[in-house]
């Protein structure tokens, strides 16, 4: 599993971490949702 530390994002590149975790969960999310693809 992954473990995220909220006060990663106060570090230089926390807000882009943030980002794209949030867009790879969003892509993952997609791709269960497409049986077959």
């Amino acid at each position: 599993g992954v473990q995220f530390h909220p006060e990663s994002i106060l570090t230089p590149g926390g807000k882009s971490l943030l980002k794209n975790a949030l867009e790879g969960a969003a892509s993952a999310r997609e791709a269960e949702a497409r049986p077959g693809a």
